[in-house]
C-alpha cells in the first residue's frame, strides 16, 4: 500500500502535520481502512517531520541523524574556534 496522502500538508508558515480529519477524508476517498494504531503512527511521523523542519531552520541546527555523543562533540568543536 502506498500512502498518497503525503507526510504533511501545507500550513500558513510551512508544512503542517496531518490531522485526523485528513486521514478520514483520505480513507473515505481511497477506500483503505487504517487501524487506529496505523493512523496514530502516521500522525506521529507527520508531527515529527514538521517539528524537525522547524528545528532545522535554525542557523545552528544539529543534524537529526547524529547520536547524542556526536551532537555534543560537534557543539564542543564550535566553541573551540572562539
Amino acid at each position: 500500500m502506498t500512502l498518497d496522502i503525503g507526510i504533511a500538508k501545507s500550513g500558513f508558515s510551512g508544512p503542517a502535520p496531518i490531522e485526523w480529519t485528513d486521514l478520514q477524508a483520505w480513507s473515505d476517498i481511497s477506500g483503505v481502512q487504517l487501524s487506529y494504531e496505523e493512523a496514530k503512527i502516521i500522525k506521529k511521523i507527520s508531527s515529527d517531520y514538521c517539528s524537525q523542519i522547524q528545528k532545522s531552520k535554525s542557523f545552528n541546527a544539529v543534524a537529526p541523524y547524529l547520536d547524542d555523543n556526536e551532537r555534543l562533540n560537534g557543539l564542543n568543536g564550535l566553541f573551540d574556534a572562539i
